[in-house]
């Protein structure tokens, strides 16, 4: 298919229209390697040379073509053609940026985050009351004192609630999601 006497617009249009058309050259390569019949298979590699010439042909004029008519990389990119085929061609492309995920950070190191058994003996409601902070505080706050998580924290705040030793005092709407409560020593 590649042919000498192709203009560098001819090139590029022909690959474009490739492209654009959405057989892909990935999915035609996927294709020729799963094909049993040997007809489909055949038509399929048939396909990812047309696709490799028309590719060669853009490789080759694409530069000169994008320099003539002022064509900026992003602008290729707008139309699907991949990163690496234009650096192949010598148009120069931004280094794709890639995301990190942040690691969340531990709430102690590993070496010092205490380990529990499968379940920590129950606290009396009592022990709890005592270790209430003074001043207004979080479900947070509390199962840092009483070492529980905040689930079963959550679980004595209610207890004592309803005994009215502890009270329900707001809302702290700063963070994401649902508000925290705020309670109080009643």
């Amino acid at each position: 298919m590649a042919t000498t006497t192709m203009t560098a617009e001819g090139a590029v249009r022909a690959y474009l229209e490739f492209i654009q058309n959405g057989t892909g050259i990935g999915r035609q390569r996927s294709v020729a390697a799963r094909a049993k019949d040997p007809i489909v298979k055949l038509k399929a590699l048939a396909a990812v040379a047309q696709a490799d010439a028309l590719e060669a042909d853009f490789v080759a004029h694409a530069h000169e073509f994008a320099v003539a008519e002022n064509i900026p990389a992003d602008a290729w990119g707008k139309l699907g053609v991949k990163s690496e085929v234009l650096r192949k061609a010598g148009i120069p492309v931004a280094p794709a940026v890639r995301r990190v995920e942040k690691k969340r950070p531990a709430s102690k190191p590993p070496a010092t985050r205490r380990r529990r058994s499968a379940r920590a003996e129950p606290l009396a409601l009592d022990a709890v009351a005592a270790k209430l902070p003074r001043k207004p505080f979080k479900v947070k706050d509390l199962a840092e004192r009483i070492e529980r998580p905040s689930d079963t924290t959550r679980k004595y705040l209610d207890q004592l609630v309803k005994a009215e030793r502890v009270s329900i005092v707001g809302q702290d709407t700063s963070g994401r999601g649902k508000p925290a409560k705020i309670y109080q020593r009643a």
